[in-house]
């Protein structure tokens, strides 16, 4: 009859619904999952299984992505949660991934718990010093070293020069802009976000009116400073290479680069 009433939903329809929503959930993981087999298959086809599926940078561009498209009644904070779960899982189904920190870096209860929530199920293994977690690390596929910044480590890393080694995330991965907690090392990749950010290592201080501006700057253990600037920056380009051939006495050095922190509403 015209102008009748539908019928009320009931519990047991939603219900069944949401068992309907969990089914379909569950297939579109396993699809998630066989792609990275795939992936996996087609790296060792074309001879790529030195390429490691450790990607900060891809995994900024993919939440990015996410969290523009994250709406109500989804809360982006347990999306996250569910994605760096997901990224982690795809991430050891396509290779033996590891993670490598300090003692004192896992003694603390606050780091400890920064890295268990980006990593997931990664296993982490722990070492005496930063030294031998970057040593660790060191050219081999889907392995990085967790290590705090301003460390003696650093002098071990030049990413313009060096074999593989280089900086290539930062945690907290999402956060206001600011110096992170911890440094993410690894097999360094080319491969910029749009929102990314270059850290180096010098003798001193940049000069006051260097364009762009400092990030933020710290004092490293042996004397030297670490500096984070805005953008995917080289020491063979704009603006690094002037900086380098006005300022030999900073003995400038680039130690990675790195998608800056994902400013989001938790």
């Amino acid at each position: 009859m015209d102008g009748q009433s539908p019928s009320p939903v009931t519990l047991d329809q939603v219900r069944q619904k949401i068992d309907e929503i969990d089914a379909a959930l569950l297939g579109l993981l396993r699809d998630r999952f066989a792609a990275s087999v795939t992936i996996k298959e087609l790296k060792a086809a074309s001879g790529q299984t030195a390429s490691s599926p450790m990607r900060p940078a891809r995994e900024a561009i993919v939440l990015r992505r996410l969290i523009a498209a994250c709406s109500d009644p989804l809360p982006v904070a347990l999306m996250l949660r569910l994605w760096r779960e997901i990224i982690s899982g795809s991430t050891l189904i396509q290779a033996d991934a590891t993670v490598h920190c300090s003692k004192a870096t896992l003694a603390a209860q606050n780091l400890r718990d920064l890295i268990k929530s980006h990593f997931c199920q990664i296993p982490i293994i722990e070492h005496n010093t930063d030294e031998e977690a970057l040593s660790a690390a060191a050219g081999i596929q889907a392995t990085v070293a967790i290590l705090a910044p301003g460390g003696a480590w650093s002098e071990a890393i030049d990413a313009d020069n060096g074999p593989n080694l280089s900086v290539i995330g930062a945690l907290p991965f999402f956060g206001d802009n600011g110096r992170p907690d911890l440094l993410i090392c690894g097999l360094g990749f080319d491969e910029p976000t749009g929102q990314d950010e270059t850290l180096l290592l010098s003798t001193g201080h940049l000069p006051r009116d260097f364009t762009p501006a400092p990030l933020w700057e710290l004092e490293a253990t042996s004397g030297e400073w670490l500096t984070s600037l805005p953008g995917f920056l080289s020491a063979s380009e704009t603006p690094l290479v002037g900086l380098r051939q006005g300022n030999d006495a900073l003995a400038l050095r680039v130690l990675g680069r790195y998608p800056s922190p994902i400013k989001i509403d938790m």
